[in-house]
């Protein structure tokens, strides 16, 4: 997979980056029907969904890439012919967006997205990584913050949250709660120790 990142002309660490994400996508990506819905998913929790993108102009696709001074090394002629491929294009293939969601358990929520791609050149054009990234990063933070406290935790926390702070040292009242947090004064790895429980 590096090779073939490295063969679209993408600089060697970017080229891992991708392979890596594109690796850790195949492993986390939802199988889906045709019409887009998840044939099941708890298979997977992440997908990229193709939408139109009902806001962009071809003033905006173009940009002053058909334009004679900004490319006075192009002859007209060809500067012409590539502008009419160009809008044959968007006319047969449309615009797009591409989202990244991720499966919270409950519903598809959005990650990343980026539009105005013509056709499917969303596909291999570092875009598509960066927005896989995204989503799985998100994904992985819903899974970590789904977790529920047991009922010792939210003992301490009922206990720690009802206290009035101003009246007394914060740091007694979360020991007095069964906080496992411990007051710093040096970073060393004793310390960190205690701060992760």
């Amino acid at each position: 997979m590096y090779q073939r990142e490295r063969e679209r002309g993408f600089p060697a660490k970017w080229a891992l980056s991708n392979a890596r994400t594109r690796l850790e996508w195949e492993k986390h990506e939802v199988a889906q029907y045709s019409s887009g819905e998840p044939i099941d998913p708890q298979r997977g929790d992440v997908r990229l969904r193709m939408v139109p993108d009902e806001m962009c102009s071809l003033e905006d696709l173009e940009g002053d890439c058909f334009n004679p001074k900004a490319n006075p090394d192009i002859p007209v002629s060809k500067l012409r012919r590539d502008h009419e491929d160009f809008i044959g294009k968007v006319n047969r293939e449309g615009v797009w967006g591409i989202l990244g969601e991720y499966f919270d358990g409950e519903v598809w929520k959005h990650a990343d997205s980026c539009f105005g791609f013509v056709g499917d050149d969303w596909k291999n054009s570092g875009y598509d990584t960066d927005i896989m990234r995204a989503t799985l990063d998100e994904a992985e933070d819903a899974r970590v913050c789904t977790r529920v406290p047991d009922r010792e935790e939210m003992s301490a926390l009922r206990s720690w949250s009802g206290t009035n702070l101003r009246a007394g040292d914060s740091v007694h009242v979360m020991r007095s709660a069964g906080s496992t947090v411990r007051p710093m004064q040096a970073t060393n790895a004793e310390t960190s120790r205690h701060l992760c429980g």
